[in-house]
């Protein structure tokens, strides 16, 4: 009876300290999605009522006070304007093309969004929250849904944050070392790189203040029809937390304010056989089979969910098929998003989806050949897999290029992709042996952490709602004139004080000058007068 009493208050007390958490994750890509998914869920379990706006729904209707909204129809919206994007992703290695093109993609998934029938009827029902937690990559817009409700917020990144995140709570981004991680570079860079991410931060800084806010605070005005909302600007920085799924490990070091928790890896599990994840899906039956029986290893080949390997150019798929018949030691894994892989290889498998977490720290896998988004990134860190990567667009460049500064990978320009080029990047991997034994020492840095970066996540929201906010968190920097910030005042005032004094002692030794050149044509006058003076007679 005893053990039944402590059950009981322990449940009591564990219900008791219940929250209301309402999630509102807007970008349609499942990648993004998975982060959000393993803090939502473990928030649940904890007991906690959760409420998720999310285009990837679980729809398990064995989660009690687990609610979906179903975003899924933007996904149409985004792949096409993601297909844009990719297509002109070069002109935004020197102009903010690309950012500007990023943000009006997140103006528009927040209108589209916004008018879906159940997200304006979810928003007309008379619900209570305890706390918001929204998507802090490309829709400020979102934030405002906190204010509705009167509570807190708390943004959420599932790739390192750009400028504009890091500015909303007073972050620094110092360009020299910490440029915007759409230009992707590192912090050992160029000068040129120097001149270029300050004039990348000055321009999107301004079309942040004067185009993308007024924008997201149109459509706040228009879906909420409330006046008494702030301006935009006011409701993002009042946001009291950012977890951000970056780590030093992968990312480069940098600092951050207290408002702002890295939670890297958050969305990593443990390992499962591929027997118990494939069970169900006939497709797969055989895929522990193929990966057992590769006799040198084997090749995994994914470009993620936003890019998608069926709509790659016939020439570029047989630049793959080719160099990948070449290594018929080797056993290939490509998700292909079709039925068929026309001129397959007969190394080479294909599926629409695989596993990926899991396939990666199969013994056999040698080579993991990606797009350098940052959850691949992380499960390969984990798996401590050597990849190869082709970035695309947003952070991959820059983690790409963090993997061959660390010296665990090699970058690959999709653009100048041939089959040596290809070849020769695998057979580098394969046989340099410095590549797979840095990958074991990032890795166990990665992983040496004093908590799980998911525990992490959980009890800084927990603090958040324990302290019905986190204000104190800020920096005072976002209270402060941007003139003031960067203490254009203090310069002009110091610059004024060390024109003037210049000014007092110019005019001081010119007139000690003159005085001295005036004493001394004085004298010169006076001998002059005394040697001309006649001499009296005696």
């Amino acid at each position: 009876m005893k053990a039944i009493r402590v059950a009981l208050c322990v449940l009591v007390l564990r219900f008791a300290g219940a929250a209301k958490i309402l999630g509102v994750f807007s970008i349609p890509s499942i990648s993004h999605q998975l982060v959000y998914r393993s803090l939502m869920k473990e928030l649940h379990s904890r007991g906690h009522h959760i409420t998720v706006l999310t285009p990837d729904p679980l729809r398990d209707p064995s989660l009690q006070n687990y609610t979906e909204i179903d975003l899924s129809a933007a996904y149409s919206v985004w792949q096409d304007k993601f297909n844009t994007l990719t297509e002109n992703r070069d002109k935004g290695r020197y102009l903010i093309f690309t950012s500007l093109q990023l943000a009006q993609m997140g103006i528009d998934l927040c209108e589209v969004e916004l008018n879906f029938p159940n997200v304006r009827n979810f928003f007309q029902e008379n619900n209570t929250f305890d706390l918001v937690m929204t998507e802090w990559i490309l829709s400020p817009c979102f934030h405002a849904i906190g204010h509705k409700y009167e509570v807190p917020v708390i943004g959420i990144s599932s790739v390192p944050p750009a400028i504009i995140v890091h500015h909303s709570v007073g972050n620094p981004a110092h360009p020299a070392y910490a440029a915007d991680v759409l230009l992707g570079y590192t912090d050992h860079s160029t000068f040129i790189q120097r001149v270029h991410a300050t004039i990348h931060y000055i321009l999107l800084l301004f079309a942040y203040r004067f185009w993308i806010l007024p924008a997201h605070d149109a459509v706040v005005r228009r879906h909420f029809n409330n006046n008494a909302i702030p301006y935009i600007e006011d409701v993002v920085n009042n946001v009291s937390l950012i977890l951000t799924c970056s780590h030093f490990s992968v990312q480069s070091s940098r600092p951050n304010m207290p408002a702002v928790v890295d939670i890297g890896g958050m969305h990593l599990r443990l390992p499962q056989p591929l027997p118990e994840v494939l069970n169900n899906i006939v497709a797969f039956q055989d895929l522990k089979n193929f990966l057992d029986g590769a006799s040198q290893g084997v090749i995994y080949f994914s470009l993620g969910t936003n890019v998608r390997s069926d709509k790659m150019s016939v020439e570029k798929r047989q630049i793959f098929l080719d160099a990948f018949s070449e290594l018929q030691d080797f056993r290939i894994l490509w998700k292909w998003e079709l039925d068929e892989l026309p001129g397959q290889p007969c190394n080479v498998k294909v599926a629409k989806w695989l596993p990926q977490e899991d396939i990666l720290r199969h013994p056999k896998m040698n080579v993991f050949i990606y797009q350098g988004g940052m959850q691949s990134t992380e499960e390969a860190i984990r798996a401590q897999v050597p990849v190869i990567g082709i970035p695309f667009f947003a952070d991959q460049d820059v983690n790409v290029k963090k993997m061959v500064e660390l010296g665990v990978g090699i970058y690959v320009e999709y653009e100048d992709i041939t089959k040596e080029i290809i070849l020769d990047a695998i057979r580098k991997i394969l046989y340099n042996p410095s590549y797979k034994e840095n990958m074991k020492k990032i890795s166990k840095i990665a992983r040496d952490q004093t908590k799980r970066s998911l525990d992490r996540a959980v009890w800084w929201t927990e603090y958040v709602i324990r302290h019905k906010g986190a204000h104190h968190l800020r920096s005072a920097a976002l209270d402060i004139k941007w003139y003031q910030y960067l203490l254009l005042d203090v310069i002009a005032f110091i610059s004024i004080v060390f024109i003037f004094m210049s000014w007092l002692i110019l005019l001081i030794t010119r007139f000690i000058v003159r005085t001295i050149k005036s004493r001394s044509s004085l004298r010169s006058k006076k001998t002059d007068f005394n040697l001309h003076e006649p001499t009296q007679v005696q």
